[in-house]
């Protein structure tokens, strides 16, 4: 119905709604621009420094390492010190290894929650908003982007996580249930459109 049939009343209402709908829309598209260069790549390539604080510990637990996500092979994690660690997460298996001790393999029916929180880590990087709103509400900060969980167990083990940069992503703050605290700081981010090297996939091998 053309809007010069409708009595005065209705067109307050829907012009109140109107302005509502594009403030959501102009919202999600900010979110959805937000990192907008990590969303289209092939592979992306960068280095870490984490800091884990726990409630019982009075100092934080530093790490730091490389990682690469790739399309075609998955989310490969390699913390370098304080000890070397390879993560390697897949849609079919995840393997992880300390040192130079034998890879441990795992399957999601062997245990899905691992895959589930690795997934939405690996979305987190990769900008995958339209995932991560199956399980978060998404706001936009001048910092950043706020995700709050609204899926359990989501909730019960995370109580929000933080993203901030501008145009790349620096930094990823996941602020557990529990009173604990993980800080990631990236740099060094690169994305391209070229297939893994021969030394790269050898590290998504067991």
């Amino acid at each position: 119905m053309k809007a010069w049939l409708l009595l005065v009343s209705l067109i307050a209402w829907l012009l109140a709604g109107s302005g509502l709908v594009t403030a959501e829309s102009s919202s999600q598209t900010l979110i959805d621009n937000r990192f907008a260069s990590l969303q289209n790549y092939r592979t992306l390539r960068g280095e870490f420094m984490q800091l884990r604080t726990l409630p019982n510990l009075s100092n934080p637990l530093r790490s730091s390492g490389q990682f690469i996500l790739s399309r075609d092979q998955g989310f490969l994690w390699q913390q370098q010190a304080p000890f070397r660690t390879r993560l390697v997460f897949s849609e079919q298996r995840l393997i992880q290894q300390v040192a130079d001790k034998a890879p441990q393999i795992l399957t999601p029916v062997q245990n899905p929650a691992p895959f589930y929180f690795v997934a939405i880590f690996q979305s987190l990087l990769g900008g995958d908003w339209a995932r991560l709103r199956q399980d978060f509400r998404i706001e936009h900060t001048d910092q950043g982007l706020l995700l709050q969980p609204i899926q359990e167990p989501m909730r019960r083990a995370i109580e929000a996580i933080r993203i901030e940069g501008q145009d790349q992503l620096s930094r990823l703050t996941m602020i557990e249930s529990s009173g604990g605290r993980i800080d990631i700081h990236f740099k060094n981010l690169s994305t391209d459109q070229l297939p893994l090297s021969d030394a790269e996939l050898k590290q998504y091998q067991p």
